[in-house]
Order: structure tokens, then sequence, then C-alpha cells
């Protein structure tokens, strides 16, 4: 069976080396070429792997990517111009400095949603507000309780033209500050994707031809037209993270990948079996609360 695996935020360089090290021992660890080939060139793969990491934490350059290099393990890794560039953070980074009850309190307070909104977690919330929304009611409550989001969270230009210079990285697009791209409408949308991909280029001076979909559920996140923009864009292979197997018949613009291990050992029925952890109806009735 051939797949593509997710990784996220890993500060134990002890964790990772040796989830690193069983997927070496286990698969064959192909490069997004590889991938690239699989689909456009007939290339034929067995057992393999391509590993990905969303989001361009510090601690994928900091903790991950000297691993990488001693292993010599091939790697995509989804970044944001934006949040390079600019030294930013994400804001799901950014809220877990909040107290998550009393800033649920806050969006009703401010209109944003009914009462009964509380009862649901922070994250799925802020899911269904546009991305403006979101970073303005951060900025705002961190100014009302002085709380500093200064502290940096995710890798910057200089760490991803390194990682990108050393052979082994493959540096994918992730938007350009990380919105639900299903919540914005067409105009945000298309341009989260188009220049977030033109502005990365630029950045590390190479094409991209990569990119993932932010939180990356079919329909709940994206859908046919962010695929559309994808290939718009110049994308060749893009990412979400709905479960299943590498299959030529299906479209590279929707890439299946798996996230936890514990799939692997149930063999191809693991990778293809759908998600018990189902967001698609807190998230709506989230969505019957907005204001």
């Amino acid at each position: 069976m051939n797949f593509v695996f997710y990784l996220h935020d890993e500060k134990s360089s002890e964790n990772i080396e040796r989830r690193l090290l069983w997927f070496k021992k286990h698969y064959n660890l192909v490069s997004s070429q590889e991938i690239y080939s699989y689909y456009y060139e007939g290339l034929k793969l067995y057992n393999s792997c391509h590993l990905t990491i969303d989001d361009g934490w510090l601690s994928t350059y900091q903790v991950v990517f000297p691993l990488l290099k001693k292993h010599k393990i091939p790697v995509t890794i989804f970044v944001s111009p934006e949040v390079c560039l600019n030294k930013l953070n994400f804001w799901y980074y950014d809220i877990k400095k909040f107290s998550e009850n009393d800033f649920k309190q806050y969006l009703v307070c401010e209109g944003y949603f009914k009462e009964g909104v509380e009862k649901y977690p922070l994250e799925l919330i802020l899911k269904e507000l546009e991305i403006d929304e979101v970073y303005s009611c951060i900025r705002k409550y961190a100014f009302i309780h002085h709380i500093d989001l200064s502290e940096r969270g995710f890798v910057n230009i200089e760490e991803v033209k390194e990682m990108s210079d050393s052979g082994l990285v493959e540096i994918g697009a992730h938007t350009m500050i990380h919105p639900i791209l299903a919540a914005e409408n067409k105009k945000r949308s298309e341009y989260e994707i188009v220049q977030s991909v033109n502005n990365l280029a630029t950045l590390i001076d190479k094409p991209v031809t990569s990119f993932a979909y932010p939180n990356g559920l079919w329909m709940d996140d994206f859908g046919q037209r962010e695929m559309e923009f994808a290939n718009k864009a110049g994308i060749k292979l893009a990412y979400s993270v709905q479960p299943g197997v590498l299959n030529i018949k299906k479209s590279p613009l929707a890439i299946p990948r798996v996230g936890q291990e514990k799939r692997l050992k149930l063999g191809r029925l693991g990778l293809i079996l759908p998600s018990l952890h189902n967001q698609r109806k807190p998230r709506n009735l989230i969505k019957s609360l907005k204001l």
C-alpha cells in the first residue's frame, strides 16, 4: 500500500526520531518528486510512504529538520508566506494563551455567536468565522487582557530557505494565513491559494507545485472550488486530511493523508476507514448559533 502521512508540532527529539526510524524501517520513504511521477509519469510505487509536515512549526526546523538530515529522509513541509515573512503566528497558536471559557464568552458578548456555543471546543468555534474576524477577535481580546502574543512559534523565511536548499525538503504552500477556505468567499479563497503559491515561489526562488488545504476535510474545509484555484496556481499535488491510499484514478489535487500510526497497524483497511472524529455535526451546530 502507498500513502502519505502528515505530522505537526514535534517537540521531543527522541520521540520524533523513534517515529522517523520506524517509518524508515517499515516503508520506502519517497520524495515529493516520486509522488509527482506516480501521478503524472506512471511511476510504480510499492509499500511507499511520503512524509509531510503542516504549518511550519518552529519545532519543524529546530527538532525535526536535523533528524531529516541525519537519516536522509525526504519530506514536504507546508508553510504560509505571510506568517514566515512577517514572523507571525497562526490563530490556533495564539489562543493557547487565552482562557478558553472566557474567550468563548467574549465571542458571545461581541455578537459573533448565540449563547450555547460555549459547550463546543474553541478551535471548532473559530473555524466557523471568516479568517479576518478570527484575527480581529484575537487581537482585541489580547489587548484587553494584556496578553503578549509576540512569542514566535513558526519558522521564518531564512529557516524555510535553508530547509528548501537542503535537497531533502520540498516546500509547499498552505495559504497566506490559514483560513478555512470553505468559510471564505470566492475572492478570498482564490487569493489565499494563488497568492500564497506565488509569494512563496518568489521568497524561495523555486517553483511551488505542492499545496495543503488548511484543516483539510473535504466539503467542510475545501471543495471543487479550491481544487480549481489550486490548479490555476500551477499546483500539481494538493493534499487533504481525508484518510486513504494513493490512487492513480483519483485527482492529484485532493490527495488523501493519514496522521495516526495506529491506522497503519490495520493495514489497508486502517487507511481507508472513515475518521471516527467527525467534525461535520458539531461544526454545523456551531454554524447554526452564528449571528
